[in-house]
């Protein structure tokens, strides 16, 4: 029995994923990378937040709650999955890890709208936004470090904030910037693991140098929007024999073996399409020369007309053509006055011109026969 039970403490262990902000920076290839893992994924939309500062000193009142249904019903997409997080002191852990829900319809977006509150609760104060931001980014964090373990797709990330509170604020805070951080909070101090935690989780996330896209709405509070690239946390161990195992690269190439595959075998399908095409447009604009009765060589006209001109037989009269069209060449009678053959057999409708040597004949009842060794190169 305790053989089974140190053997599910191990597998536990191996398979707890516990995160934290990455020292290792990820390489502008692997940001690509994931970028493209992201959007991969048929119907497979952004991982949204929508946290909402449940204080009385944050009252959403009508514009606040016009904005966030125009953004829930204009900008949200098929395949989004949001999550619906309230917070003040602090966050309820099972805010951030129960189910999302995931837009399909239109009838979805009104479910998530009918799950938003905006009444304020009395009972809260206090609000400890800097908290939020570490639980909330973390949590984001969290979602795709999990995906990267089991090798599935990463998600793009956003966080909708609704508060009064100021973003990505030095921890400590001061009064200038905060006053209604608790006194007995983490955040208050700097050396505090919690901000330390923070502070890394806003660098990793790269947050700090973004522009702030916010609605001040009646100088009482804001609806921010704080867009997260797809990423993932690079773990890179030293190995035996002068190797490193990292998680970063193998999961990119796991995830994206097989589009690039395909691109490669579209690539090389649409390369050789367009040589090929670009050989028939040359061939079919190529100038040809042309040879008559041993004559000189001359560049070839796109048409000649039968009977006179270069193939007279004093019939005073064109009675058919010799046609250039493209890479081919084509001979057809226009009249009846005159008995045209090909190499000995009768033309009596369009037809192509099958070789680049061949004899024309033109013979008719007040004529004399007359015939044209043609020679065409091309």
């Amino acid at each position: 029995m305790l053989f089974f039970l140190d053997l599910s403490l191990i597998y536990l262990c191996m398979t707890s994923n516990i995160v934290y902000p990455s020292k290792e920076k990820l390489s502008p290839e692997q940001s690509f990378g994931l970028e493209i893992v992201s959007k991969f994924v048929p119907n497979q939309g952004r991982e949204i937040f929508i946290a909402i500062d449940r204080t009385q000193s944050v009252r959403i009142e009508e514009e606040g709650r016009t904005r966030i249904t125009q953004l829930i019903r204009d900008a949200l997409q098929v395949g989004d999955r949001i999550y619906i997080v309230d917070f003040a002191t602090d966050i309820d852990n099972t805010e951030l890890s129960k189910q999302p829900i995931v837009i399909r319809s239109n009838e979805d977006k009104t479910k998530l709208l009918s799950n938003l509150s905006f009444e304020a609760d009395p009972k809260l104060r206090n609000t400890d936004i800097q908290n939020a931001e570490g639980k909330i980014y973390r949590r984001l964090a969290e979602l795709n470090q999990e995906r990267l373990i089991a090798k599935q797709p990463i998600y793009r990330q956003s966080v909708i904030w609704m508060t009064d509170a100021p973003l990505f604020s030095k921890s400590p805070a001061t009064e200038q910037d905060w006053i209604e951080t608790p006194p007995n909070s983490p955040f208050r101090d700097a050396n505090s693991e919690q901000s330390k935690d923070r502070s890394a989780w806003l660098q990793g996330l790269d947050l700090l140098n973004k522009p702030e896209r916010s609605h001040q709405i009646k100088d009482n509070y804001k609806l921010t929007v704080v867009d997260i690239a797809p990423t993932v946390q690079e773990v890179c161990t030293y190995a035996p024999n002068g190797q490193s195992n990292c998680l970063v690269t193998p999961y990119l190439v796991n995830q994206l073996w097989l589009p690039a595959l395909i691109f490669g075998v579209g690539s090389i399908a649409v390369l050789i399409g367009l040589i090929l095409s670009g050989l028939h447009i040359y061939a079919s604009r190529k100038d040809w020369k042309i040879s008559i009765n041993d004559g000189e060589i001359e560049k070839m006209k796109d048409r000649y007309d039968l009977g006179i001109d270069s193939f007279d037989c004093a019939a005073g009269e064109s009675i058919g053509y010799l046609k250039r069209e493209g890479k081919e060449l084509w001979i057809k009678p226009t009249s009846d006055s005159l008995q045209i053959l090909l190499d000995g057999q009768e033309i009596t409708k369009r037809e192509k011109v099958p070789k680049n040597y061949f004899t024309l004949t033109l013979n008719g009842e007040n004529t004399v026969q007359k015939e044209f060794i043609v020679k065409i190169t091309k």
